[in-house]
C-alpha cells in the first residue's frame, strides 16, 4: 500500500536519526497525494458500469372468475285467437312458435298464450301488448300494456318473475294472478298465494290470494273478492 510505505520511510529516517530534506518531503507529500487520489477512484462508482437493480417478487396472476351466464328460458305459443303478431310481423302459424328474451306480442281483438315451463305459463287478452325484457332461469321480467294472466304453478327456485305496467311492479311470491293496465290505472288480482306490488313514489303492497288491487298513480285501494268473482276468476286464468 502506497501510504505504508511512506509511513515507513519517514519513520525509518527518524529513527536512524537523519533529517527530512526539503526535497524528501516533497517528495513524500507528492506520494501521498496521489495515495489519496488513488483511493477515491476505488471507492467512486464507474458510470460506465450499471447498478444491479433488485427487483421485487411478483405475485404469480390470479386465476380468473368463471361466471356462468343464465340459462335462457324457451316458451311455445300454445293458443292465438284472433288478429296477434310477433315482433311486429302477423302471427300465422301460431303452434308451437318459439318465444324468447326480446320477444314482442301484441294482440288486437284476440288473445295468445305462452307456456315455457310445464305448469307456467302466461295469457295476453285482447288490445294488449307484452315485451319479454328478460327470460331465463334466473329472471323473467315482462313489460305490458293492457292484460296479461299468469299461472306459476310450478316455478323454480331462486328465479324472480316480474312484471311491469305503468308505474306499478308486480313481482311474483305466489301462483296465480292478473295484472290489468288501463290508460295508466292498474288493476293487481291474485287467486292463488301472493304477489308484492310496488308502486312508484309509495309503498308496497301485498296482494294475498282472494284480493284485488287498484293503482292509479301513487293511490292504491285493496278489496277481497267475492268468492264466486274468485272461483271464476281462478278459472279463467288456468292457462290453455
Amino acid at each position: 500500500h502506497v501510504g505504508a510505505r511512506i509511513h515507513w520511510a519517514m519513520s525509518l529516517s527518524r529513527r536512524q536519526g537523519r533529517p527530512t530534506s526539503r526535497r524528501g518531503r516533497s517528495l513524500a507529500f507528492a506520494l501521498a497525494a496521489a495515495a489519496v487520489i488513488t483511493l477515491g477512484l476505488s471507492l467512486w462508482p464507474d458510470p460506465q458500469v450499471p447498478a444491479t437493480a433488485v427487483l421485487a417478487p411478483q405475485a404469480a396472476p390470479a386465476e380468473p372468475t368463471m361466471v356462468s351466464a343464465p340459462a335462457p328460458v324457451h316458451g311455445l305459443v300454445t293458443m292465438t285467437t284472433g288478429a296477434v303478431s310477433r315482433d311486429g310481423a302477423p302471427l300465422l302459424d301460431s303452434l308451437n312458435q318459439p318465444v324468447r328474451a326480446g320477444t314482442t306480442l301484441a294482440t288486437e281483438d284476440g288473445s295468445v298464450a305462452v307456456q315455457f315451463e310445464q305448469g307456467a305459463g302466461f295469457h295476453l287478452g285482447p288490445a294488449s301488448a307484452l315485451v319479454l325484457r328478460r327470460f331465463d332461469d334466473e329472471a323473467i321480467e315482462i313489460e305490458v300494456q293492457g292484460r296479461v294472466d299468469v299461472d306459476l304453478t310450478h316455478r323454480p327456485d331462486g328465479q324472480r318473475f316480474i312484471i311491469t305496467a305503468a308505474s306499478s311492479r308486480v313481482e311474483v311470491r305466489g301462483t296465480r294472478f292478473r295484472v290489468d293496465e288501463q290508460e295508466g290505472a292498474v288493476l293487481v288480482a291474485c287467486t292463488r298465494g301472493e304477489v308484492a306490488v310496488s308502486v312508484a313514489g309509495a309503498k308496497d303492497f301485498a296482494v294475498a290470494a282472494g284480493t284485488v288491487l287498484q293503482v292509479r298513480g301513487r293511490q292504491a285501494h285493496a278489496a277481497s273478492l267475492p268468492k264466486r268473482e274468485l272461483e271464476e276468476l281462478d278459472r279463467s286464468l288456468e292457462i290453455p
